[in-house]
């Protein structure tokens, strides 16, 4: 019988894990004592408790797929029809939602010509951040991601009508997820014309999707070409860099099309069949623990975020627990390539220090964080990642 229990954890500006307890105020309390400011992660304030999962924790887990492609507002795209579609129709149809200037930190207003034409969007559609970037140097990847706003976010920054509902493209998330989207660290939140650029990208998804799925096919085709038997690196795409799409629904004629290359996402949606070449890693929110269970019980592999002890330094070289919930961890911050591990199994994962700031600005960071957690089996589980985990994405390198 696994026990568990929730609790706070307060940690100082350097990362260290100071104390925890189960009573929200107290650890809030007990981290002003370390730092002038206090920010709360992921967690209700107004009555201590943690936020809930979604809208949809009363759901079977068989229905929870279509559910997500319902409040995506997207529908299943019909394949033949994009296959028909020239790229330079798709281009003409897509090229009206992507930015033509880009203005830099100075104030200088300079042109972009990353969308210009068919080759150059079909180039830039997929690109690499830091999480897609990690290797496992004894057998080498390169995994290109699609990055999309997550939940109903283009609907509040976008100037056009959108078929969003709900909670849009991540139906799975819970209340503390959705704060704690990795879309608001690092250079998402520093630069915006990152964001610009997801938002066009989402925009152009639900108001053109056959384009769209042209221009995708047409990405993938190209970052799929290298031939691993040449001794390349392994090509492989995730769909999914910030948002849940189900794409085995919207999309599975892209599966068919590229059947011997490898697609994977992480995903909060249970229940979900993707097919044979789209590997699927359900992650832990520390309030989805039914879900949970029934994918470990269906033979799949869940991702889990450890809170471990020690400073940011030596946490980075903590070592994971060997067993959780019975099933065997591997390292998921040695690489990001999931479908090589093992499943049913359990991706381990550190909490990070939550810095969202350049590298001048994080020392004069002198926040103290709490952290909602729960104590599974005597370890500290994080119910997600850091809000502000530093990430590199690849929308800040598109030349001006």
């Amino acid at each position: 019988m696994t026990s568990r229990r929730q609790l706070f954890a307060a940690v100082d500006p350097d990362g260290s894990l100071r104390a925890y307890g189960s009573n929200l105020h107290e650890a809030v309390q007990f981290a002003a004592t370390l730092a002038p400011q206090v920010v709360v992660e992921g967690a209700d304030g107004s009555d201590g408790r943690m936020a809930g999962f979604g809208e949809f924790a009363a759901l079977a887990p068989e229905k929870m797929p279509q559910v997500a492609l319902n409040n995506s507002g997207l529908k299943p795209i019909d394949f033949d029809a994009v296959m028909r579609m020239s790229l330079e129709e798709a281009h003409s149809k897509l090229v009206p939602f992507f930015p033509t200037t880009k203005t830099r930190k100075s104030g200088e207003v300079v042109p972009v010509a990353t969308y210009k034409t068919a080759k150059s969007m079909a180039d830039n559609l997929l690109g690499q951040n830091y999480k897609t970037a990690k290797e496992t140097p004894e057998d080498p990847s390169d995994v290109m991601g699609l990055s999309l706003l997550p939940y109903d976010m283009a609907k509040k920054t976008s100037g056009r009508s959108l078929p969003l509902r709900g909670l849009g493209l991540c139906a799975g998330s819970s209340a503390a997820c959705r704060q704690a989207c990795l879309v608001y660290s690092g250079h998402n939140m520093i630069d915006i014309y990152n964001m610009v650029v997801k938002t066009a990208r989402t925009e152009a998804l639900l108001l053109e999707p056959v384009a769209f799925a042209r221009m995708l096919v047409e990405g993938v085709k190209k970052h799929m070409k290298p031939a691993r038997g040449s001794g390349g690196y392994e090509p492989l795409v995730r769909l999914n860099v910030f948002s849940d799409v189900p794409w085995e629904l919207v999309l599975p004629g892209i599966f068919e099309e590229f059947s011997s290359s490898q697609f994977y996402d992480y995903t909060k949606v249970p229940g979900r069949n993707p097919p044979s070449n789209y590997d699927l890693t359900f992650s832990y929110s520390g309030v989805n623990q039914t879900y949970v269970e029934y994918e470990l019980n269906r033979g799949r592999r869940i991702a889990v975020v450890f809170l471990l002890p020690g400073t940011l330094q030596t946490r980075r070289e903590a070592s994971l627990p060997n067993t959780f919930m019975g099933y065997p961890v591997v390292d998921g911050d040695v690489s990001d390539v999931r479908p090589r591990d093992p499943a049913p199994g359990v991706v381990g994962l550190r909490w990070k220090l939550p810095l969202g700031q350049t590298k001048e600005k994080r020392q004069d960071t002198k926040n103290a964080f709490v952290v909602p957690c729960e104590e599974v089996d005597g370890v500290l589980v994080a119910t997600q990642s850091a809000r502000q985990e530093p990430i590199v994405d690849a929308d800040e390198k598109e030349s001006a």
